[in-house]
């Protein structure tokens, strides 16, 4: 039987060997340029960058595909696998465009791409996951916890009566973080009304423009909202503890009237979202007050939470330090006192870690737990709507709200294929709770160890 020996890869130059042609490329057209009395500076850079672009060209003409590299294989499993240092460019705006641009050209694209995801171990990321299918073992996945009847019947039996805020004390100190309840006990005893509020909330962004936290704010819409609220309490009939409360939203959830760019610079020609995400109209149609979209990392991919689009945010404790990521800015709001809540996405930490760097509190409720309507939710099995807030009553407040079931959505199918859904949260006995001796906390070993 004959076979076809594969031809050996094509040699391919050196990125050294490319950098002495540019520059040995440039110096010829200096020396021209001397000899032509046409000494320019301008023009000589940009002969001289022609004629590196046409010493490139060269090189991809001549240059097949390069390899994958191969290096010693690790055993899945085995405790020689460990961190390594890898080095890759870092990059941002007008350079950023320009490599994507460059690594997504059929011709130019290999030469950059490929050396790259050698030097940084995607072959053996490749190999691991072979070695992985190869077991025969299913992927384990993160799986819903349906309560038995006896639990849904004691929660129906609390929240039957109970408003939100049942169970909840008056417990704060003068001069602590605004919360819920300061707001709420505020507009009650009349001493200051939403639209007041909502003044000194926007002058304080103006102040604090230096951490760039915001996307956007529709001040007009903010204030708006504001007088429809002042009238509410003035008739006495507000629509929950949360009447006139302002609250965040992360930019990679819709707001009715706001553009969503998920950490992206926006443009013109970006879309305006037409209607509220399930969680922000949960918020309004409880009264508070939608004060803006807070800045994210690009897509979320960054737990520092800096992004260099927009120059920031920054720690509120300190400058000079991340926030963390990538709610940066919705912890942000929280913690310099402009909103006591702001809801956000977790995938891999976006909630939780700027609360760890900025001094929050995150919950990343379990998978399920909040409905939502963000695209990503509906394609990613890791993806938790939560909460960044100042205090653990405004986490709980929060909860209550948000975590309500929604028939009919994608969620409560999954759950007990949209018969009931999830059962309702209570605060019932929250402020008894003293001693946590007992508590437990649960890991899912086997979806930990596979991941």
């Amino acid at each position: 039987m004959l076979t076809r020996k594969p031809a050996p890869p094509a040699a391919v130059p050196s990125a050294g060997l490319f950098a002495r042609a540019s520059l040995l490329s440039t110096l010829v057209v200096m020396l021209l340029s001397r000899r032509t009395h046409y000494y320019d500076l301008t023009t000589t850079f940009l002969l001289a960058s022609s004629v590196v672009v046409v010493v490139f060209l060269i090189i991809a003409r001549a240059t097949s595909e390069i390899p994958i590299q191969e290096k010693p294989q690790t055993k899945l499993g085995s405790p020689e696998y460990d961190i390594t240092p890898l080095k890759a460019p870092t990059v941002s705006g007008n350079a950023l465009l320009l490599l994507s641009k460059i690594i997504g050209n059929a011709m130019l694209g290999h030469i950059v791409a490929r050396p790259l995801v050698n030097k940084n171990g995607s072959d053996q990321i490749r190999d691991l996951a072979r070695q992985a299918t190869e077991r025969g073992s299913p992927m384990v996945s993160m799986p819903f916890c349906r309560v038995s009847s006896d639990t849904v019947t004691d929660a129906m039996a609390a929240t039957a009566t109970n408003a939100i805020e049942k169970g909840i004390s008056r417990s704060y100190k003068a001069g602590e973080v605004n919360g819920v309840l300061e707001y709420n006990d505020a507009y009650k005893s009349g001493a200051v009304t939403p639209s007041q509020m909502m003044h000194r909330v926007l002058e304080a962004i103006d102040e604090l423009k230096f951490m760039n936290m915001f996307v956007a704010c529709h001040r007009e819409d903010v204030l708006e909202q504001a007088r429809a609220s002042d009238k509410r309490w003035k008739e006495n009939k507000p629509l929950s503890i949360f009447d006139g409360v302002p609250i965040a939203v992360k930019d990679m959830i819709k707001v009715k009237g706001y553009k969503c760019s998920d950490g992206m610079v926006l443009h013109d020609s970006d879309p305006v979202s037409t209607q509220d995400d399930t969680m922000v109209s949960r918020f309004r149609e409880a009264g508070a007050i939608i004060l803006g979209t807070t800045v994210m990392t690009e897509y979320g991919r960054c737990p520092l939470g800096y992004n260099s689009h927009y120059k920031g945010p920054f720690n509120p404790y300190d400058s000079n330090c991340y926030s963390g990521g990538s709610s940066s800015g919705s912890v942000c709001s929280v913690m310099t006192g402009l909103v006591p809540i702001a809801i956000s996405f977790d995938g891999g930490g976006s909630i939780r870690l700027p609360a760890a760097f900025s001094g929050a509190f995150g919950l990343a409720t379990t998978f399920g737990r909040i409905p939502f309507d963000c695209h990503i939710g509906r394609t990613s099995g890791n993806v938790h709507a939560g909460t960044n807030t100042a205090t653990v009553t405004d986490t709980a407040l929060a909860y209550s709200l948000l975590a309500q079931n929604e028939p009919g959505h994608i969620l409560s199918k999954l759950y007990d294929g949209d018969i009931k859904g999830p059962p309702r949260p209570h605060l019932s006995d929250f402020d008894k709770i003293e001693d946590f001796s007992d508590l437990r906390i649960g890991i899912f070993w086997d979806y930990f160890n596979d991941s």
